[in-house]
């Protein structure tokens, strides 16, 4: 009984931590900001083959993290650019994201070393969607016809949500 009554009164999570857990839970554990709107594409909808799908369920959340980092990473540099140092709101991303790779891949990686990832994703498909698309989607099909069928689709859907996620943190910080 005690404990439960030092939870009511005890430390509370900051502003920060409570806005990143609704973000990954939303953007990340959500399927992204496209689940659920019309011509939203899924597994389904690429025609992922059964065998494949947790593989593409997991690739999938890499990248809507990847997303999550540098749409609000991007948005604080914005916000505070005489800022040099990593502002305190991607810094804590950044150690969601350790956490979590951590416990998916076992290894440890730098802040610097997620923001690289992270950018490597997004710089790709900001500048080469259909390439970015084409190399994200190989994996899943055994067959070059099915890639082609699809990439073009799953580009636009990828840059719309990381579009829609750095919208929600201009608003955030704006």
């Amino acid at each position: 009984m005690l404990r439960w009554l030092r939870s009511l009164f005890g430390p509370k999570p900051s502003v920060d931590a409570v806005t990143i857990a609704n973000a990954y839970d939303t953007f990340v554990l959500g399927a992204g900001p496209a689940a659920g709107t019309e011509g939203h594409i899924g597994s389904e909808q690429l025609a992922i083959p059964a065998s494949k799908i947790s593989d593409f369920v997991v690739k999938r959340i890499y990248m809507h993290e990847a997303f999550l980092f540098a749409a609000f990473s991007i948005v604080e540099h914005q916000c505070d650019a005489d800022v040099e140092a990593a502002p305190p709101f991607t810094t804590q991303i950044a150690a969601k994201l350790r956490s979590e790779w951590t416990e998916r891949e076992g290894e440890i990686l730098s802040a610097e070393e997620i923001g690289e990832r992270c950018f490597g994703v997004v710089d790709r498909l900001v500048n080469d969607p259909v390439g970015w698309s084409r190399a994200w989607l190989s994996e899943f099909y055994p067959e070059p016809g099915c890639l082609a069928e699809h990439a073009e689709g799953w580009a636009k859907q990828c840059t719309k949500e990381f579009l829609a996620i750095k919208r929600v943190a201009a608003d955030q910080f704006g």
